[in-house]
C-alpha cells in the first residue's frame, strides 16, 4: 500500500491476506556502476581473457547506490585497484540501492608472466648430436617456431628431436602472450677437427 520512491526506481508492496503466496520483493537495479577494466595500454580488458598485462580494475560511483567488491573472497578497501601477479582473480560486486535492493556482477581476470620454460637444451650451447627440447608452460603453448640458418621450419613439431647440422633459433609463445627465446649450434663432429687439439693435464 505505499511506495518508496527513489528517484529512478518506485519499489511497491503488497499484502498477501490468505497467507499462501511468497512474493520476492527484490527488484533489478538497471543502474548500477559497472566495473571498468583497462590493461597497461589503457585497453579494455576482456573479462576471463588471459593476459600478461597487468589489469587495473575501477567502480564508478552512483548516486543512492553502495557498493562493495571481493576479491578472491577478500573485501576491498577502495573501488580502484590493481592487479599485477600471476593467478586467477575472480571479483564480484554487490550493489545495493536505498530501497534494500541487492544485484550482483561477477568478472574474472586471468593473468600470466610467466614465460614458457624450454629444457633439454641450453642458450648459447655448442651440441654434437642430436637434442630433444622440453617446453613447458603454466597455462598452454600458443605457438612454437623453430628456425634453421635464419629460416623458418614450418614442419618442427613441437618437443621433437632436432638432428640437423646448424645454427637455431627455438621461440615458444605462451596464450598470454610471454615468449621464450634461445639459440643453440648442432656441428659436425669430424675426426680431423679433433686431431688439433692435444689434451694435457685433463684440460
Amino acid at each position: 500500500n505505499y511506495s518508496v520512491n527513489t528517484g529512478k526506481r518506485i519499489k511497491a508492496f503488497y499484502q498477501d491476506f490468505d497467507g499462501t503466496e511468497k512474493v520476492n520483493i527484490q527488484i533489478n537495479i538497471p543502474d548500477r556502476p559497472i566495473l571498468q577494466m583497462k590493461d597497461e595500454s589503457c585497453k579494455e580488458y576482456e573479462n576471463g581473457k588471459i593476459t600478461n598485462n597487468s589489469i587495473s580494475i575501477t567502480l564508478p560511483s552512483v548516486k543512492n547506490i553502495s557498493n562493495e567488491i571481493i576479491v578472491n573472497n577478500n573485501i576491498a578497501d577502495n573501488t580502484n585497484i590493481l592487479l599485477d601477479q600471476t593467478g586467477t582473480y575472480n571479483i564480484t560486486v554487490t550493489a545495493t540501492d536505498i530501497a534494500g535492493n541487492k544485484a550482483e556482477d561477477k568478472y574474472i581476470v586471468k593473468i600470466d608472466k610467466d614465460a614458457p620454460t624450454i629444457k633439454g637444451v641450453e642458450n648459447g650451447q655448442v651440441y654434437y648430436d642430436s637434442i630433444t627440447p622440453n617446453i613447458q608452460d603454466n597455462n598452454s603453448i600458443a605457438e612454437v617456431k623453430l628456425y634453421l640458418n635464419g629460416k623458418e621450419i614450418n614442419t618442427y613439431v613441437p618437443n621433437s628431436t632436432i638432428a640437423d647440422f646448424g645454427q637455431y633459433k627455438l621461440e615458444a609463445t605462451d596464450e598470454a602472450g610471454n615468449t621464450t627465446t634461445i639459440t643453440f649450434e648442432i656441428v659436425n663432429l669430424n675426426i680431423d677437427d679433433i686431431k688439433q687439439y692435444t689434451i694435457k693435464e685433463d684440460k
